[in-house]
């Protein structure tokens, strides 16, 4: 469980789910900030199918204390809110059940529309907050579902099934399954970093003696060795290498939960880079070809 507390925009958008935050007297007024929070977040909008900013608009549902009895309460609010502002002493109870909406800033919004149709784009967190520890419970839409989808266009460059693969492992992380995302993850950078072994290989005129040693060798070591077949600056990633060398057994939950945005984006890096030199290839391929056929064309005609 972590005391560490995130950002508005990092635990509405990427935070897993049931991954604990410890309350203690230290980070007390950040949690009391980050649950009050009415900052706006940027987020991939499922509805709109693209990037956008999402407004925080109300809490449906917050922890509150009655003014009769100074004991807590649940105050549920679909519409406006609390008519009833707690005095300091009294907003520091923050135990209970907190439901944040927040709504596309793409989307504008029919007053006569109710608010909880599809149309509207919204977009909800529940969180639960114990007396030793805050947790978010649920969203709508998933962390996989905001997600820009735009990762399928690896197809390209890794195959389908190494793109299901990644959207398997961002459902897990979504679900705060740290090992198991972080499985996935590394099934595809394997299978990335081999296949580009095999190019190299095949370029450089390799040997089984040294295919075989290529191989043997550590993650970090196989990533070290292909350094030319990957963007200039994959090096400066060189701590992350370490960490998809350690084998399964070597790493907690935590510590996968942890690593797996930075090694999300280390992977998509790579594969962006790949894909652009892999969509250059076939633009020069292509313009040789028109260029050969116009040159065959004017031979022919002097003949």
């Amino acid at each position: 469980m972590q005391e560490e507390i995130p950002s508005s925009q990092e635990y509405y958008t990427t935070f897993p789910l049931y991954q604990g935050i410890r309350l203690s007297e230290e980070n007390a007024s950040a949690i009391q900030k980050l649950l009050n929070s009415r900052a706006s977040v940027d987020t991939f909008c499922p509805d709109c199918n693209e990037k956008s900013t999402f407004q925080f608009k109300q809490h449906i549902c917050k922890p509150a204390l009655t003014l009769q009895t100074g004991e807590r309460a649940f105050a549920h609010n679909a519409i406006t809110s609390s008519p009833f502002a707690p005095t300091p002493s009294l907003a520091i109870k923050i135990q209970g059940l907190w439901v944040s909406e927040l709504a596309c800033s793409r989307e504008t919004e029919n007053a006569l529309t109710f608010r909880y149709t599809p149309e509207t784009h919204t977009f909800f967190v529940f969180t639960l907050v114990s007396d030793t520890s805050l947790m978010k419970i649920g969203q709508y839409p998933s962390i996989r579902d905001m997600e820009d989808p735009s990762y399928k266009r690896f197809r390209k460059v890794i195959g389908a099934d190494d793109v299901k693969e990644i959207g398997t492992a961002l459902g897990l992380y979504a679900h705060g399954v740290g090992v198991g995302s972080y499985v996935y993850l590394r099934r595809v950078y394997e299978r990335l970093v081999l296949s580009l072994g095999a190019e190299l290989a095949k370029e450089e005129g390799w040997e089984n003696k040294a295919q075989q040693k290529f191989y043997s060798m550590r993650m970090d070591e196989k990533i070290e060795r292909v350094l030319t077949k990957l963007p200039d600056d994959v090096e400066h990633y060189k701590p992350l290498y370490g960490f998809l060398s350690k084998g399964v057994h070597e790493l907690s939950d935590k510590e996968c939960l942890a690593y797996f945005e930075p090694v999300k984006d280390f992977l998509f890096m790579i594969l962006d880079d790949l894909e652009a030199a892999k969509a250059k290839q076939e633009s020069r391929r292509k313009i040789t070809a028109s260029l050969n056929k116009i040159v065959e064309r004017h031979s022919g005609s002097r003949d």
